[in-house]
């Protein structure tokens, strides 16, 4: 999400939400390249040029909230339990995530409905998924002590990706609420987390053997996911922590 700067000041999240709702509307009921800007501030009872005091463009109205849910993610897995198993600990962080984004409205399901039927937004929709897997990925790099495009991180990454979207998909097609939503998202990350982590076991068992060391229990310090190639975090410095 673009920083406006702090001369005019971060604009209200509640009043995002509002503009975002209506502009989904609109988007599923015209379609996104026949929905202008201007008929979107219309319909929120705007001007433009408050409508760019919240977005840059059309497209950041639609990206904003899933770069936000990004993030959620990633600082749901950075503080996560070292204790809990790591299916555990990816399930309890993508449900707190999911949970601070599906609202009730239904805003976060019916975005999924408008990617499905736009094929404008298919790329940029591709790319925040690889984001959110590959978020997946490098925190079971970090507690297997292999790299985040190793088969085992990489696979993880893509199996709760394809099943996180086959839920919301199959919840959006029978018109479940967002508490119904995430009962069976969570109940679909319980199905497939033994066989999961079975397979993260040997490959920390692995590791062991190998001489790496993965991330566990309390034997490491708190540690930030390392993001820019893929290998097993650094932990963090005095100085970090202390942040």
């Amino acid at each position: 999400m673009t920083n406006r700067g702090s001369a005019r000041g971060r604009p209200r999240r509640s009043s995002r939400l509002e503009i975002e709702q209506r502009a989904i509307g609109l988007f599923l009921r015209d379609g996104y390249s026949s929905t202008s800007i201007e008929a979107i501030a219309v319909a929120c009872g705007i001007s433009k040029t408050t409508y760019f005091r919240y977005y840059g463009s059309k497209s950041e109205l639609v990206w904003w909230v899933f770069d936000e849910y990004i993030r959620a993610t990633e600082d749901a897995l950075n503080s996560a339990d070292l204790e809990l198993p790591v299916m555990a600990a990816i399930r309890q962080a993508v449900m707190e995530a999911t949970g601070g984004v599906a609202d009730d409205e239904g805003t976060w399901m019916k975005r999924f409905e408008l990617l499905d039927t736009t094929p404008e937004l298919r790329d940029g929709e591709a790319a925040h998924w690889q984001a959110w897997g590959e978020a997946i990925s490098r925190y079971v790099a970090a507690r297997t002590g292999s790299r985040a495009t190793d088969v085992v991180p990489a696979a993880v990454g893509g199996a709760l990706q394809a099943a996180y979207l086959a839920g919301f998909r199959e919840s959006s097609a029978t018109g479940e609420s967002s508490t119904q939503t995430l009962a069976r998202l969570d109940a679909t990350f319980a199905l497939i987390s033994q066989p999961l982590q079975a397979w993260i076991n040997f490959e920390q068992a692995h590791s062991a053997l190998m001489g790496r060391h993965p991330l566990v229990g309390s034997t490491a310090g708190p540690w930030e996911i390392e993001s820019s190639d893929g290998i097993s975090p650094r932990p963090r410095s005095h100085n970090q922590q202390g942040s």
